[in-house]
């Protein structure tokens, strides 16, 4: 049987225009696809040498901008920690003076040797049913800032004002006497003391007057 034509035409237009031919099969359409230059380039799923400076350079200032967040974090949740540590004393040491009847009262030797002196809050408040854990004496800002420096190596970070025995309301009769306190301005904003109450807030250093 005689193969008919490739392509159909229908002749010139009575308008003078070109005859329209059309294919006839659709492997001829393929191949004029395949010969029309830029829509016949395999599409591949390769990123290109700019798009990947691109996502390198964004990923680049995402985390310069995270650097300074995360710090802030850090820090607000340190000075949460250590504020937890201050309650977690606080209710101790309130236990001690309703069970014993008065503050815990160091020994002579003890309160002129600061490691023993401290040795002796740590302990007083150590044993059931207080049960305080050493990790609880390091405010953990302190801790970081001073680790491997030499010099720096404490106990604890709090100082506990001594009290005397005489009753156990004496801790509770000067309001603005503090039962601990940092060693030092570890948050930015003052030291955090802890008072009778229980609030623990940050004490703003004064700075001297001058004459």
């Amino acid at each position: 049987m005689k193969e008919g034509p490739k392509s159909f035409s229908f002749g010139p237009s009575p308008c003078g225009c070109r005859s329209v031919a059309f294919p006839h099969s659709k492997a001829e359409e393929e191949a004029g696809h395949l010969s029309s230059g830029s829509l016949g380039r395999k599409k591949t799923g390769a990123f290109t040498l700019l798009e990947l400076l691109a996502v390198v350079f964004i990923i680049i200032i995402l985390a310069s901008l995270s650097f300074p967040l995360y710090g802030w974090l850090r820090n607000k949740a340190e000075k949460a920690a250590c504020a937890a540590n201050m309650k977690s004393l606080f209710t101790a040491f309130q236990s001690y003076v309703v069970i014993e009847g008065h503050w815990p009262q160091p020994s002579a030797a003890a309160l002129q040797d600061e490691e023993k002196l401290m040795e002796f809050w740590m302990k007083a408040v150590a044993q059931p049913p207080y049960d305080i854990p050493e990790e609880t004496w390091m405010c953990p800002t302190y801790k970081r800032l001073t680790a491997g420096k030499e010099g720096t190596e404490r106990k604890s970070s709090y100082i506990v004002t001594w009290f005397d025995g005489s009753s156990n309301l004496t801790p509770y009769r000067y309001r603005n006497q503090p039962w601990l306190a940092e060693i030092g301005d570890h948050h930015g904003d003052g030291p955090l003391v802890l008072k009778p109450d229980g609030a623990v807030r940050p004490e703003p250093i004064l700075s001297p007057s001058g004459p």
